[in-house]
């Protein structure tokens, strides 16, 4: 079975390190009112680069998890994986020597899971944009996205459309994070997903 060549930039992940400086947190409570925490965010883009066969895989890790790549062709075969614990990188996968087709990318970081197909020499439709909510659990949302690489707006309103919490991604077309909700206070909070003309949102009720 043929490899594919996995290839590190020194010079490529200190870049990535200056943009991920811009995800801005924009809606801080202001003082006496009750605060949400975050944490476990895990934050990826994954793109084709131009006349090449070459995938670019960018993350950010804040889960304390192994990010795990596998990469499959379009029967199935496995053709490469590797892990990772670092909390960010960059890196390139080369896919020359497998050449034209549809290929499969998964990416497993803890209880996140997903596939994303790529093509080269075949076009494929642009993915839509997707977003979704965990259950309350334990005090805890988990809220993630994907295919949002133009910047989305993560928000939590309470009853009186209050701004609980906000923040703004930059550059991560796709993304997961887990929300403490344990120190609101009581009532319904409506948890927000904006993504150009598109929102997607869901109801928590704090007893």
């Amino acid at each position: 079975m043929k490899t594919i060549k996995k290839v590190f930039s020194p010079i490529i992940l200190a870049l990535f390190l200056v943009v991920n400086s811009a995800f801005a947190f924009d809606g801080t409570p202001k003082k006496g009112e009750s605060k949400v925490t975050v944490s476990e965010k895990f934050a990826y883009s994954l793109y084709t680069l131009k006349n090449s066969f070459k995938i670019r895989f960018a993350f950010d890790n804040e889960s304390g998890e192994e990010v795990k790549v596998k990469i499959f062709d379009e029967q199935g075969h496995r053709l490469h994986a590797d892990w990772s614990k670092s909390t960010m990188a960059r890196r390139s996968y080369d896919l020359e020597q497998v050449g034209k087709g549809i290929y499969k990318i998964e990416v497993k970081v803890g209880e996140f899971e997903t596939t994303q197909t790529v093509a080269f020499g075949i076009n494929l439709d642009a993915a839509p944009f997707q977003a979704n909510f965990s259950d309350l659990n334990d005090s805890h949302v988990n809220v993630r996205y994907e295919n949002g690489s133009k910047g989305v707006y993560i928000r939590l309103v309470d009853e009186k459309e209050n701004v609980v919490y906000s923040e703004k991604t930059e550059d991560e077309a796709n993304y997961s994070r887990k929300f403490n909700l344990s120190r609101l206070a009581k009532g319904k909070y409506t948890m927000q997903v904006v993504y150009e003309d598109k929102t997607v949102e869901k109801v928590y009720e704090i007893k």
